[in-house]
């Protein structure tokens, strides 16, 4: 092409201006000083190329100057005294757009810097909002805007009628949750946008694809190797469904790590290397963490400290700065590392919190009021501060148990930390102990008597009757189900699954104890519900206590039952703000009960935060703002 170009316009006798200028004087114009720029590939020197023409085609007194210069993205690199009218066009207008509606807007205007018709009047040094705003940033601005709005006003009306339930379409109570679903997957793609506007391509070219495509293509063959030669050789390693999702995650996790790294590095020098590598050793760790979960064994403290924490703490932190993407490029380069230290810190703190366990002279002391609340088929929070206390019989002690839920032995619950929780319930003297569930991570299926071991000091309860238990969902993985078994069967520790048991307690009276098992078809847990409670009628005169560990599940008890619901699942909320005395968590937005005390016609449920952590299979995300829960409940009837 090059070679075609210069023989036909020397044919025709076009003069061909490659980093060069030429003039010609024109009969009442005067002189035109024309400059010719060549293309440069190589985006790095692209401003050193328009500076260098520049400096060699100085201006002619008098004359007026037009710039020939192919690719509008190089007009910010103009010097802006140059005085010249700039020719460009590489952009074929936008490519797609709306302009043949008289709107204006094109594809190229709203992914790069780059106008990509008609004049500019300044250097591009600032960014051009306007499109980009029309087609992206205004509507989805403007719907997260109408749904943070929705959700305010539904939590104002719910903190203030505690008495009612704020009844709106079965859509509508999803909204938050949706509201941060579009946030978090938009936010990455907002900044992507605009960082690319501020920087041009060199953002993709030079900083993001090398980062993010080093991350994926050092993780995926290496994740292959692990699913075909560490995987499927025993009942102790991950599935193949899990072993095709855990790099899917990191892949995703990459892409939300490099936006951030991108946003709290860019344009800086000296000693930022320090916080490179350490912003990389984090990334590095969340890879060994993913290939090590094929494995499912535990591993050493050397191997936590090193390795596992920091890649809690690393995918904690990339989620929490994730949702600062959205406005972060329109700070200025040198201060955008600042917003992202609260996210960075906060994961400490969340890891903190996961590992917290209280000694029983620090046990939280909850007081549950069983009596009929006449709240209807709506699920809320009771309003324990215009209760009746003459309605209970005050010389009657209260029954007295302590609720050990989703421990989760595995990367953050060791079996020294379970046997702590252990001792220190034993230590309360409670009348019982419920356990709800979900025992287990995959991690810890390689010692076949780990229950046995972590749950020893439960034994001289067990062995007075005084233990009962429940599946949750995780014990029905893997080997999962027969190790409860197993384990509770060595204890002596009652497993109900969708049966109940009755036990006479000294000074309380008799109580009956139902547990249910866990159903994972959604439109048949309402069912399977109301046929257990069929299947255990009431018994005359007995305290009622169901182990759901479910608590979403709760809406579907009877509302006849008077029963206290112990559930756990939740993590209490998972992620949230109750350390500031806050009712508010991640789980709350999908509209299911988090954490605490709730009822429901003549049912009390009461949900517990966990002992233990467990998500996205290796405890990748850390609990904040939401402790673990270490207390003991006292039932006033």
């Amino acid at each position: 092409a090059l070679d075609m170009t210069k023989d036909g316009f020397q044919q025709l006798g076009i003069r061909l201006l490659v980093d060069e200028s030429d003039t010609i004087e024109i009969e009442g114009i005067g002189t035109i000083q024309i400059v010719g720029f060549g293309f440069t590939f190589n985006f790095k020197k692209r401003k050193e190329s328009v500076e260098v023409v520049c400096r060699n085609t100085p201006r002619i007194e008098g004359a007026k100057r037009v710039f020939l210069l192919h690719d509008p993205g190089c007009f910010k690199f103009v010097p802006t005294d140059q005085e010249a009218l700039v020719l460009s066009g590489h952009t074929h207008g936008g490519a797609l757009g709306l302009r043949s509606l008289g709107i204006d807007f094109s594809l190229v205007e709203a992914v790069v810097s780059t106008q990509s018709t008609g004049a500019i009047t300044e250097p591009n040094y600032t960014l051009p909002l306007s499109s980009l705003s029309f087609c992206f940033l205004v509507p989805y601005s403007a719907l997260l805007a109408f749904l943070l709005a929705f959700c305010l006003v539904d939590n104002l009306v719910l903190a203030f009628n505690t008495t009612k339930q704020y009844n709106t379409m079965k859509f509508f109570r999803f909204l938050p949750l949706i509201f941060v679903v579009l946030w978090f997957l938009g936010s990455p793609i907002v900044s992507l946008v605009l960082l690319t506007r501020e920087y041009g391509h060199t953002y993709l070219y030079d900083q993001f694809f090398p980062l993010w495509m080093a991350s994926v293509g050092l993780a995926i063959p290496t994740l292959i190797i692990s699913w075909k030669y560490l995987s499927f050789n025993d009942d102790f390693t991950r599935s193949r469904r899990m072993m095709i999702f855990i790099p899917l995650i990191f892949t995703f996790y990459s892409y939300y790590a490099v936006s951030v790294y991108v946003n709290m590095f860019h344009d800086y020098v000296g000693l930022v290397w320090i916080g490179r590598g350490v912003f990389l050793y984090f990334h590095f760790c969340v890879l060994a963490q993913s290939i090590m979960l094929s494995q499912c064994r535990l591993r050493g403290k050397p191997y936590k400290v090193m390795i596992s924490f920091p890649a809690s703490i690393m995918f904690t932190f990339v989620l929490l700065g994730s949702l600062q993407l959205f406005f972060l490029p329109l700070i200025p380069a040198y201060y955008r590392f600042i917003p992202l230290l609260l996210p960075f810190f906060l994961s400490f703190v969340g890891l903190y919190q996961t590992q917290q366990t209280r000694s029983h002279k620090n046990y939280d002391i909850v007081d549950i009021y069983m009596k009929p609340q006449g709240t209807g088929n709506t699920v809320q929070r009771p309003n324990y501060r215009k209760i009746n206390h003459s309605l209970y019989n005050s010389q009657n002690e209260p029954f007295t148990f302590v609720q050990i839920t989703d421990p989760h032995l595995g990367p953050m619950m060791s079996v020294e930390r379970l046997q702590e929780v252990c001792r220190n319930a034993v230590k309360m003297n409670p009348h019982m102990v419920f356990i709800t569930g979900d025992l287990f991570t995959p991690e810890a299926y390689s010692n076949p008597n780990i229950l046995y071991e972590a749950f020893s000091p439960l034994k001289p309860l067990a062995d007075r009757n005084r233990v009962f238990a429940c599946l949750g969902n995780h014990d029905y993985e893997g080997v999962a189900l027969d190790m409860t078994k197993d384990g509770f069967q060595q204890l002596g520790i009652r497993l109900l699954v969708d049966e109940s048991d009755t036990i006479e307690i000294e000074g309380i009276g008799t109580i009956q104890i139902v547990g249910f098992g866990f159903t994972f078809n959604f439109k048949k847990r309402k069912e399977s519900v109301e046929v257990v409670c069929r299947n255990t009628p009431r018994i005359e005169g007995a305290k009622r206590v169901f182990l759901l560990h479910d608590p979403g599940c709760f809406k579907f008890v009877p509302t006849d039952q008077e029963a206290l619901v112990l559930s756990g699942h939740t993590h209490g909320g998972a992620l949230g703000l109750r350390s500031l005395g806050i009712d508010f968590s991640l789980v709350k937005l999908s509209g299911v009960p988090d954490a605490g005390i709730f009822v429901c016609g003549s049912n009390t449920l009461y949900v517990h935060s966990g002992q233990g952590s467990r998500s996205l299979m290796g405890n990748m995300v850390l609990k904040l703002g939401v402790p673990t829960e270490d207390s003991l409940m006292r039932v006033h009837y």
